[in-house]
Formats: structure tokens, sequence, C-alpha cells
């Protein structure tokens, strides 16, 4: 997998910001130095699509941006966009805030399907999580894979090869990071202690060292 040096940067500013003292006070530069076009991204996003077809994009964004910047372009596109003129901008409509805020339907559950449910793992702060007890803690709780793929917006091929532990199948640590934090999030278990435990095992199955898991140094 190609490394992009930005994403390394951004990896270890999160890492500082959670393991820092959370009771001092502190301040961060990130910088990130790659000389890139401003819409280039880093894998895997950047193998999903055809060179040719960002190439016609990234003319439309040129385009665009040298339109909004040139005074004189922007109005001849108004023109051509709005021969009737510029519509005034929509006011939203004044919200009663004393009116009561609608529920959510409470979600039933059939009692068959719950008992069939696997038991609940025991769970301390010290428990070392892994990809098949935090799917036995999903599947205990009653919650769908598709429930958090579509809460977080991660794709159900990455959290397959998380709960089945196919650490090739996923990203940069950054990324699996954050993953990590959703799905702990959606079935209410410490974030923290699900990224940490996990990544070890994430990191030791690595056949060579990240540069997420370098010491920086000076």
């Amino acid at each position: 997998m190609a490394w992009h040096s930005s994403t390394w940067a951004a990896d270890r500013a999160i890492h500082y910001m959670e393991q820092r003292d959370k009771a001092k006070p502190f301040c961060a530069w990130v910088s990130f130095p790659d000389p890139h076009h401003a819409f280039d991204c880093p894998e895997p996003w950047s193998r999903l699509y055809d060179p040719a077809s960002l190439e016609a994009v990234h003319r439309r964004l040129d385009l665009a941006y040298t339109t909004l910047m040139d005074a004189a372009k922007r109005k001849d596109y108004d023109s051509e966009l709005f021969p009737d003129g510029v519509p005034m901008p929509v006011t939203p409509p004044t919200v009663n805030e004393s009116a009561p805020t609608p529920r959510a339907p409470i979600k039933s559950e059939d009692p068959a399907s719950v008992a069939a449910r696997p038991p609940m793992p025991d769970i301390t702060p010290r428990t070392e999580f892994s990809g098949p007890l935090l799917r036995q803690i999903r599947e205990a709780v009653g919650v769908e894979l598709r429930e958090i793929a579509e809460r977080s917006k991660i794709g159900m091929a990455y959290l397959q090869a998380l709960e089945a532990e196919v650490f090739p199948k996923l990203p940069a640590p950054v990324y699996v990071r954050g993953f990590l934090a959703e799905y702990a999030r959606a079935l209410g278990l410490d974030p923290e202690r699900v990224k940490q435990t996990y990544l070890e095992r994430y990191r030791a199955a690595r056949p060579q060292p990240e540069p997420d898991d370098e010491v920086a140094k000076p």
C-alpha cells in the first residue's frame, strides 16, 4: 500500500491528541508538506476512479475556480444560468421551539430473536477487544452490521474485515482508528479501549511496520 505523508502527519496528530495529558493545556501545529493537487487523495480512495475520468473532473474544477475568481466571467456565468436575474435566498420557516420534538419510534424486538442471540461476554476495563469479540458483542445486543454501516457511513466490506480481522483488506491505521471509534460508539463501548487493544493486534499482524508505528524522531 502506498503511504501518503499527509495521512501520516494526520495520524500522528490524532495519536498525540489521544495520548496527551487532558488536564494540561497544549498547542499543536500540524503541517501537510506534500505538494499535491488540492483534490488528490491517498489510497485506497485514489484507486476507486479511472484516471481519465478524474482528469476530466479536474479540468471542470479548474474552470469553475477560474470563473469564480474572475468577476467578469462570474457575471457572464450568472447571466447565462439565471436569464431573469439571480434569485434571492429563501428565508427558512420559523421554528416553534415550544413544540414537542418528535421522537423516533422504538424498535420492537421479537422475543424469539432475543432468545436466539449469543450471550453477552464479560467486559471489564482490562478487556482486550478483538474482531470476533466485537462481533459477539454486536450480535448479543442485537445490532445488525448494516445498521452500523448506515450510521457511520463506513463500507460493509471494511466492517466485515474489521470483525474477521482480515487486516490486508483494511486501510491505513488512521482510518482503522476512526472505524473502531464509530463501531465502539454504536455498541456503547469505550472507544479509547477498543482502539488501543484492537490496533495492537492490527499492528502486530502486519508484515512490515507502518510509519504510524514508528516513534517520531526529532
